[in-house]
């Protein structure tokens, strides 16, 4: 498979992801982008450049949208430095936060992951990283992922 994603990964082509479920009436069942970086992974149904996705951070101010591409997305922060191969639980005091990102019409809505697992199978530096997803955001729905991710300097901090 890591070769398979290597070649993908060189042509600009979109890691094989599949999300299932829905958040408040969003899915990501078309995933144009998939990266990740530093403490980042980043997932939209728009398709984006690796230039096109430095306004990810850690922090948003939820009156002003972070990108004027409409989107949704999932983004996953690790509170460490770096995305780290292991199995992580999302609830409580987690080491690991997911969100959901929608911009529409220059609106910003933010959806915190309230519990969860993501598993993160391997990291190659500076190339991919594969891994699971299971998160349920309360009584606005739940998302569950099997995802592959190329490196983009462009998310990391």
């Amino acid at each position: 498979m890591i070769p398979l994603l290597l070649a993908l990964v060189g042509c600009g082509a979109v890691p094989e992801t599949s999300f299932e479920g829905t958040v408040a009436g969003r899915s990501l069942t078309d995933v144009g982008t998939a990266y990740f970086g530093g403490p980042f992974v980043i997932f939209t149904d728009a398709p984006l450049d690796c230039i096109d996705v430095a306004w990810v951070t850690r922090y948003y101010d939820e009156e002003v949208a972070p990108t004027d591409t409409d989107l949704t997305g999932l983004q996953i922060t690790f509170f460490d430095d770096d995305v780290r191969t292991g199995r992580y639980d999302l609830s409580g005091e987690a080491a690991v936060g997911v969100r959901l990102l929608v911009v529409d019409g220059g609106d910003f809505t933010v959806l915190n992951g309230r519990e969860g697992t993501l598993t993160v199978d391997e990291v190659s530096d500076e190339e991919a990283a594969f891994g699971t997803l299971d998160v349920d955001f309360g009584e606005e729905g739940s998302l569950s992922a099997s995802w592959a991710a190329q490196w983009c300097v462009n998310v990391s901090e």
